[in-house]
């Protein structure tokens, strides 16, 4: 799908005291892993949010729709926070989550069908309540970028949707551990994060693969003759805009490490384009069934 024409989503808000709530923009709050589920909250330092956050261990965040009616709530808890000059991105795991996507014969059937087919070879099964977690976060559109890089010889290029901005100094990306695209990342400590257009969805998802594989010819991808300002790595096909990172530092949490990236430079190719994102089939087969405008496309 393309976030830049996406209509009608959720709203998230964070629940603060006496009923009252503050929303949090899709930019501000990012997903980054799902065993167990992580999402960073960016407050800006001295602003109510970061007062409020950094006191509390626990916290709620609501998924409003166009009528501000709550259809998915997640309950948080802090686990780290990471400062930079302008702002404080805060770390919470997923305790637990609820939403009103389904009825609850489709509940109960749904989860059937994922207990009987999530173990299918490449899949990572999330068990009971993590589920239902992971659906609600996706209920946000999430980009997916290409993530470039090379040793001086050899490329690889592979998609990540667990990434974004915080500050404008800095970003996170955060990968499996143990594959080849996490081991890479860590030995090189640059990669250029690629923003791309919707409508290349299927070559992008096709990269996947990429996670698990070495290093390879150039000639294996399909770049631009394009290259980076100052790391001179290949910048895809069709590529929309990209920025080098080069890495700081990493923690672990769970199945993923998170690296935090200092921004080197940015350069966009194209105005006003389309950028490609995902949300959750769930949550797609709700705004159907709520008739809300939707264009997606279908890998």
């Amino acid at each position: 799908m393309d976030i830049e024409n996406f209509g009608s989503p959720l709203k998230v808000f964070l629940r603060l005291h006496n009923s009252h709530s503050e929303l949090i923009n899709h930019d501000e709050q990012i997903l980054l892993g799902y065993k167990p589920l992580v999402i960073g909250i960016i407050a800006a330092h001295s602003s109510s949010r970061y007062k409020y956050l950094d006191v509390r261990s626990n916290v709620n965040l609501d998924f409003k729709d166009e009528m501000n009616k709550s259809v998915a709530a997640l309950e948080l808890k802090k686990f780290e926070k990471v400062e930079n000059e302008s702002v404080c991105l805060f770390l919470f795991e997923g305790m637990h989550g609820d939403h009103s996507f389904q009825s609850a014969i489709y509940f109960i059937m749904n989860n059937m069908k994922y207990r009987l087919t999530a173990n299918r070879k490449g899949n990572v099964y999330l068990k009971s309540n993590l589920y239902q977690q992971v659906i609600i976060s996706y209920s946000v559109p999430r980009v997916i970028s290409l993530v470039s890089l090379s040793d001086g010889k050899l490329s690889n290029l592979f998609p990540t949707d667990l990434n974004g901005n915080f500050g404008k100094e800095n970003y996170i990306v955060s990968l499996r551990i143990g594959g080849n695209a996490a081991k890479q990342v860590e030995e090189i400590k640059k990669i250029l994060i690629v923003g791309m257009p919707a409508d290349s969805c299927s070559y992008v998802y096709s990269l996947s693969k990429n996670h698990m594989h070495d290093l390879a010819d150039e000639n294996n991808f399909r770049f631009k003759s394009k290259r980076s300002v100052n790391f001179d790595f290949p910048v895809p096909e069709n590529a929309v805009s990209y920025s080098e990172l080069e890495l700081i530092n990493s923690i672990e949490t769970g199945m993923h490490s998170l690296y935090f990236l200092k921004i080197i430079h940015t350069e966009s190719f194209k105005q006003n384009s389309s950028k490609l994102a995902h949300i959750h089939r769930i949550y797609a087969e709700w705004r159907k069934k709520k008739s809300v405008h939707s264009d997606f496309y279908i890998r």
